[in-house]
C-alpha cells in the first residue's frame, strides 16, 4: 500500500484508523460473528456502522474527499453529497436538482447556521446533542430538512417539558409542521392548564382578536356552549379572512358582530338599514371601519411581491431556500375559559390559518327595537322589519334574540330509529351505528335541553317505527342485524316497563307505522329482497292483527303518518327504485289506497309527520345521496311545495312534533352516524340546533 501523504487524505494515525478499521477486532468476536456454511461465508459486523460513520465524520473535519460547501449565512461547511443526501429528504431534492452538473456550492438560507451545525453533526456521528435552548430551533430545521428521526427526537423532548411558560412557544414552533404529535400534546397541554397558561407572558403577548356579539341571547355557557361560540367566531374569521395580512388587520380593533337567524355571525358593518346599529357603539363602529377602508391595505401589496410556484421552485434550484413545508391551513379552537371578572365575557387560545392567536369575546344584548318598523330613533326599518345587508342575505331579526346553547346530542349516533312523544318529551328507541343494532331507549326534555335513559326495549331493533297512544309506545317490527322482526312490544310510562303484543302475521323491516282510533296501521316494510305491499292493523283493545288492503306500490323505507282521520304512505323504494309517489287509506271508505299528487324529489328514509295541519317530508335519500331538503304536502289543494332546509342532509332519520317545532334526530349524513338534532320553528320558519332562548 502505497504512503498516505497529509495533502491526499487524514494524517497517518487517521489513516491507519481507515486501511485497518476492523484490526481492533478480537479474532474470537469475528468467530462469533460468523456463520458457518460450507457454501458461503456470512459475517455480520455488528460494529461496521459505529466506524463507518466514524471514519466519515473524521474525513469531513479534515476536509478529505468532500464534494459539497454549503453556505449557511457567513459560514461556510465541507461536507459529503452522499451522505446529507442518505440523511435530509430535503438535501437530496435539492442535489437531486443538479444531478448533471458539476455544481459544489448551495447556499442555504433562512436556516439557522448553529441549528444546522447540530444536524449536520447528528448525520455523521448518529448521536444528537442539542442545548436545551436551541430544541425548539433544531426540531424546526429537521422538519424543513426532512429528516423525521431528528425531529422526533425533539419533539419528545419537548412535549415531555412543557411548562405553562413555555407550552405557547412550543406550540408556535409546532404550527403548520406535517408532524402532529407535538402539536396534539401541546393541545392537549394548553387544554388541560388553560388557567395558568392563559395569564403568562407568551399568552398574553399572542395577537388578540377581540369580539363584540350582538343578537344573541343572555345565557349561562358551560363549556360545550363556549366551544361552539369559537366555532362560530373562528368561521366567521375564516370567511373574512384572506391571508395572514388580512387576520393581522382585525387584530386591531374591537369587532362587533351579529349572529344573525341563520346561526351564523356577520360583520355588523354589512348592515344597511339602522336597526341592531341603532346603538352608539355599533354606529362608532361603523365610522371606525370606513375609515379602516380608507387606509390601502397591505396585503395586495404583498401578495403582489409573492412569488409564483415556478419561480419559488428555480430559487430552490439556484439558492436552496428552506422555507416552511406548505400544509392545509389549521382552523381550530385550542381551549377556552370563561372569564370570573366579567359577565358575558370569555377567552380561548386558537389556531387562525397556521397562526396561534387568542380571542377574547363579549355578548351584547340586542339593542331595544320599538316596533317592526322603526327603532327606538324612530328610523323606517325594511318591510320585513330586518336590516339588508349589503353582500349577505337577509338574516336579521332585531325583535328576536338567538340562542348559543346547543341542543343536546343523544348518546351515540342513530340511523334507522324508532322515535315518538310523550308528555312533551321526545323518546328515540333502537336504530343502529356501523351495523350494531341498540335496544336501548332515551329522553330528550327540550325544555332543560337533556337527555335521561329509559328502560331497554325486550329486542335490539333498527330500521323500524315507533308511536305514542295513549301513555304508551309501540315498537313494531324492524331487524335485529341478522333477520327481519315479526314481534311488537310497548313501553307503559306508568310502570316503566316494556311488555311484549302478537306478533305481526309477517316479519317486516323498514316498515311505517301509525295509530288512528285505537287502530295500529303497519304498512309495507320489505322482508328479504324488495319492498313488500301488505299492511296489516292491530286493534289495540282487541289485542288481534288483520289484513288491510295492499298498497298500490311496494314501499320499503316509506314514511308513515296520520292526518285528518286518514293514513298516508309517503315515497320509499319497492326494490332499487326509489318513490316520489304517496298513497292515502281512508278507514271510513272501501278498503283501498288511494294515489295523492307526487312530491317533487324522490325520497326513501325520510322522516314524516304530520304538523300545522300538512305532512312534513324531511330528508331521506333519492336514491343516490342524503338530503337536507323538506317537502310539504297540503291536502286542502292536494298539492307539495319545498320548506326550509335542514342544517345537515340525514338519511334514515326520524322524527318528532313537541308544540310548534318539528324535530329531525339522527340518522346518517352520507360520511357518518349522527347524534345530533335540529328543530324547525314553525314560528319562524327555519331549522335551528340551538335551544330555543324561551328554555335557556
Amino acid at each position: 500500500m502505497g504512503e498516505v501523504r497529509a495533502h491526499d487524505g487524514p494524517d497517518p494515525k487517521k489513516a491507519k484508523l481507515l486501511t485497518n478499521g476492523h484490526n481492533h477486532l478480537q479474532q474470537n468476536n469475528l468467530l462469533q460473528n460468523m456463520k458457518p456454511d460450507s457454501n458461503m461465508l456470512v459475517f455480520e459486523d455488528n460494529e461496521h456502522r459505529a466506524v463507518t460513520l466514524t471514519c466519515l465524520n473524521t474525513l469531513r473535519k479534515s476536509g478529505q474527499f468532500c464534494d459539497v460547501t454549503l453556505e449557511v449565512g457567513p459560514h461556510e461547511l465541507l461536507a459529503h453529497k452522499a451522505v446529507l443526501a442518505a440523511a435530509s429528504g430535503y438535501l437530496l431534492d435539492l442535489f437531486s436538482l443538479e444531478e448533471n452538473t458539476s455544481r459544489t456550492h448551495f447556499k442555504l438560507n433562512h436556516v439557522d447556521f448553529r441549528t444546522f451545525h447540530i444536524l449536520v453533526d447528528y448525520i455523521y456521528t448518529s448521536r444528537l446533542e442539542v442545548p436545551v435552548e436551541h430544541v425548539k430551533a433544531v426540531y424546526k430545521s429537521a422538519i424543513r430538512l426532512k429528516m423525521p428521526r431528528a425531529a422526533q427526537a425533539c419533539s419528545e423532548f419537548l412535549a415531555q417539558n412543557l411548562s405553562p411558560v413555555n407550552c405557547i412557544g412550543i406550540r408556535a414552533c409546532s404550527t403548520g409542521d406535517l408532524n402532529t404529535s407535538l402539536m396534539r400534546n401541546c393541545d392537549e397541554y394548553i387544554h388541560r392548564n388553560i388557567h395558568e397558561i392563559a395569564v403568562s407572558k407568551e399568552c398574553t403577548a399572542l395577537p388578540r382578536i377581540q369580539v363584540e356579539i350582538v343578537g344573541a341571547a343572555s345565557l349561562h355557557l358551560d363549556e360545550t356552549n363556549e366551544k361552539q361560540i369559537y366555532r362560530l367566531v373562528v368561521d366567521w374569521v375564516k370567511d373574512t379572512v384572506n391571508g395572514v395580512d388580512d387576520l393581522d388587520a382585525i387584530t386591531d380593533h374591537v369587532n362587533v358582530v351579529y349572529l344573525g337567524a341563520d346561526c351564523m355571525l356577520h360583520d355588523c358593518v354589512n348592515i344597511d338599514d339602522i336597526t341592531v346599529n341603532s346603538t352608539e357603539y355599533v354606529q362608532d363602529y361603523k365610522k371606525l371601519s370606513k375609515k379602516r377602508q380608507m387606509t390601502p391595505s397591505k396585503s395586495k401589496e404583498k401578495l403582489k411581491d409573492q412569488p409564483s410556484s415556478s419561480i419559488v421552485a428555480r430559487k430552490l434550484q439556484l439558492e436552496g431556500d428552506i422555507e416552511e413545508i406548505p400544509v392545509e391551513d389549521e382552523w381550530k379552537v385550542i381551549a377556552s375559559e370563561k372569564s370570573i371578572e366579567k359577565d358575558g365575557h370569555s377567552f380561548c387560545v386558537c389556531i387562525l390559518h397556521n397562526k396561534l392567536v387568542t380571542i377574547s369575546i363579549h355578548i351584547r344584548p340586542t339593542p331595544h327595537i320599538t316596533n317592526g318598523n322603526s327603532d327606538v330613533n324612530g328610523h323606517t326599518l325594511s318591510p320585513c322589519g330586518s336590516p339588508k345587508l349589503k353582500s349577505v342575505k337577509n338574516v336579521f331579526d332585531p325583535e328576536r334574540q338567538m340562542s348559543l346553547v346547543l341542543l343536546a346530542p343523544m348518546s351515540n349516533g342513530r340511523s334507522g330509529l324508532g322515535v315518538a312523544v310523550m308528555d312533551e318529551k321526545i323518546i328515540t328507541m333502537g336504530g343502529y351505528e356501523r351495523g350494531e343494532c341498540f335496544r336501548s331507549v332515551e329522553q330528550y326534555d327540550p325544555k332543560k335541553n337533556k337527555w335521561t335513559e329509559l328502560p331497554d326495549m325486550r329486542e335490539m331493533r333498527a330500521r323500524f317505527d315507533a308511536a305514542e297512544h295513549n301513555g304508551c309506545l309501540y315498537a313494531c317490527g324492524g331487524s335485529d342485524g341478522f333477520t327481519e322482526l315479526s314481534s311488537i312490544e310497548y313501553f307503559d310510562g306508568k310502570v316503566q316497563m316494556w311488555s311484549p303484543l302478537p306478533n305481526m302475521k309477517q316479519s317486516r323491516a323498514s316498515t311505517g307505522i301509525a295509530i288512528l282510533n285505537d287502530k295500529l296501521y303497519c304498512i309495507g316494510g320489505s322482508s328479504g329482497q324488495g319492498g313488500m305491499k301488505s299492511c296489516e292493523v292491530l286493534d289495540l283493545k282487541e289485542g288481534v292483527w288483520s289484513e288491510i288492503a295492499h298498497t298500490r306500490s311496494r314501499r320499503s323505507e316509506a314514511g308513515v303518518c296520520c292526518l285528518a282521520d286518514c293514513v298516508y304512505a309517503v315515497g320509499g323504494c319497492d326494490s332499487w327504485n326509489c318513490l316520489n309517489t304517496v298513497e292515502r287509506y281512508d278507514p271510513d271508505e272501501p278498503d283501498r289506497w288511494t294515489m295523492v299528487s307526487h312530491m317533487k324529489s324522490c325520497r326513501r328514509g325520510a322522516g314524516v309527520a304530520a304538523f300545522d295541519d300538512k305532512i312534513y317530508v324531511v330528508g331521506g335519500s333519492d336514491g343516490s345521496s342524503a338530503q337536507n331538503t323538506v317537502e310539504i304536502y297540503d291536502p286542502k289543494k292536494d298539492a307539495w311545495s319545498y320548506g326550509p332546509s335542514m342544517g345537515i342532509p340525514r338519511v334514515n332519520v326520524a322524527v318528532a312534533v313537541v308544540g310548534r317545532r318539528l324535530y329531525a334526530l339522527g340518522g346518517f349524513n352520507g360520511k357518518v352516524f349522527l347524534d345530533t338534532i335540529e328543530y324547525l320553528d314553525l314560528d319562524v320558519g327555519e331549522w335551528s340546533s340551538y335551544v330555543p332562548t324561551e328554555f335557556v
